[in-house]
């Protein structure tokens, strides 16, 4: 299998969590990650309760990589949880073998490549994307995060059989993720990549800034992953996620999540139709076409979309008030982004709390 670009073999690619040293010889795996937190040889551990197997440990990026934290979390046997936030310097690679996990990756900012089994160009996930991820065991995949990009991710690695079980004692008849999982082959990654929803936006950024230390720390990141459980699941069941992609991964698709990631991290000064066509090297009316075909909306709604979701978010999980969040997504009157608000989710920005 072809391995990222610009790698010149495993032994040489700076790798990720997988590659820390658990006494003194590289990981490799997560269930060898997380067999033991307190043997990974630098960092700290930041709690544990052995009697239901939970642990969490914390550790920098090295420093010659880039800076900022990797946090790790052992919920239960085959429950795994990774949390990051930081800047890499350089290109990170490194090689994922399958273990038969089910994975749901919140990226919130930043650009990760996946090189897929029998795919000649890698998947590009870029925030903030929700990307669930099934890799049967023995199938290796690759992965690359970009450098010079604010990287911040959560991620959740459990087997099948586990949620399966969430399910049936919560007394839910059929989950049609797991369903979809089960038809896969044993041979094929399966992946859906979706939007984050406010509620995933809010609890990705919850876990990497939660405020409690030590044991808390711990209950905190069980509580929250439970509870990102349960908002995949209701996402999963509401509506059909969007498939992969059935073309291959070129170069426009790579110029249309640009044009994406453009546009949606330009909240509180929306950047012009005009000047997004020329970062990506296309044509206005190119871009405009291509981007509904491939997204099904047009850019003017897409902007509206993210701006209105990012400011129900705001409203919702932090105490602003509505002329703070107004403003911080680019409206200079409170009385325009009120009428813009209703007109979108059809109640006014100061009924946001009481009806969540």
């Amino acid at each position: 299998m072809r391995t990222p670009r610009n790698q010149a073999s495993s032994d040489s690619a700076i790798g990720l969590y997988r590659h820390e040293s658990v006494c003194n010889r590289s990981a490799g795996t997560l269930n060898n990650l997380f067999a033991d937190l307190r043997q990974i040889n630098r960092g700290e551990l930041i709690a544990e309760n052995p009697e239901r197997h939970l642990q969490g440990a914390r550790f920098p990026i090295v420093r010659s990589q880039g800076h900022g934290t990797w946090e790790l979390y052992r919920l239960d046997q085959k429950f795994y949880f990774v949390a990051m936030s930081g800047v890499f310097d350089t290109p990170c690679v490194e090689r994922a073998p399958g273990e038969g996990l089910v994975e749901f990756h919140l990226r919130l900012s930043g650009i990760l490549e996946i090189q897929l089994p029998g795919s000649l160009s890698p998947m590009t996930v870029s925030g903030p994307t929700l990307l669930m991820m099934y890799q049967p065991p023995g199938v290796e995949i690759w992965e690359r995060l970009l450098p010079r990009y604010q990287d911040a991710s959560v991620t959740l690695f459990c087997k099948p059989q586990i949620l399966a079980e969430l399910a049936r004692r919560n007394g839910i008849d059929r989950w049609p993720l797991l369903e979809e999982i089960d038809q896969t082959a044993p041979d094929r990654v399966w992946y859906r990549q979706a939007e984050l929803s406010p509620t995933l936006l809010y609890l990705g950024t919850s876990l990497l800034d939660c405020p409690y230390g030590r044991g808390i720390r711990l209950l905190y990141a069980e509580a929250k992953a439970l509870e990102l459980l349960c908002e995949v699941l209701a996402l999963t069941q509401a509506r059909s996620l969007e498939s992969a992609p059935k073309a291959p991964y070129g170069k426009e698709s790579r110029q249309l999540e640009e044009a994406r990631r453009m546009l949606g991290s330009h909240l509180n000064d929306p950047v012009h139709i005009c000047d997004v066509a020329r970062a990506v090297a296309m044509s206005e009316s190119k871009l405009k076409r291509a981007f509904k075909s491939r997204y099904g909306v047009t850019i003017f709604e897409y902007q509206i979309e993210r701006r209105m979701q990012h400011a129900l978010e705001l409203l919702r999980c932090r105490q602003m008030s509505v002329g703070q969040v107004a403003h911080s997504i680019g409206y200079r009157h409170q009385t325009s982004f009120a009428a813009a608000f209703r007109d979108y989710f059809g109640f006014l920005p100061s009924k946001a709390r009481q009806i969540h």
